[in-house]
């Protein structure tokens, strides 16, 4: 039950954050034509699964993991779901130009964009990971 109010406070977290000024001033400093509440609300089980992997640093996390930091305070990771929501847009546009043309509705619907993003974020993830064993060793 723990997990399923998780998972039902962060879609709602989610929810309310693109409907706040800091969203709004964060789509108008940006060009791109997906960083819009429409499409992230399109967007948003691909914007939770990001910001979740995020928070763990790790894709394959587990219901323990989840229930390891509950209560969570969403309002104390607005940067991450910003800087998530960013990230989602800059992949829905990489993603959307390799053939086929698909609309955004057809793309969030199919499992190989899923793949595609956790594919590229775990690219990032290990970049850290590197990154942060170097600084280690120094």
């Amino acid at each position: 039950m723990e997990v399923y109010l998780f998972c039902a406070k962060l879609m709602k977290n989610i929810e309310l954050y693109i409907r706040t000024t800091d969203f709004s001033a964060l789509t108008q400093n940006n060009t791109s034509s997906l960083l819009s509440s429409g499409t992230i609300r399109i967007l948003i089980f691909h914007v939770a699964m990001l910001f979740t992997i995020k928070l763990f640093n790790k894709v394959n996390y587990t219901q323990r993991d989840v229930l390891s930091i509950l209560p969570i305070e969403f309002d104390d990771h607005q940067d991450l779901l910003r800087s998530v929501i960013l990230e989602i847009t800059e992949l829905t546009n990489s993603y959307l130009q390799t053939p086929p043309p698909l609309s955004i509705n057809t793309v969030a619907k199919r499992s190989d964009f899923t793949t595609f993003i956790i594919e590229n974020v775990l690219i990032k993830l290990e970049s850290v990971l590197r990154q942060s064993q170097l600084d280690e060793e120094d």
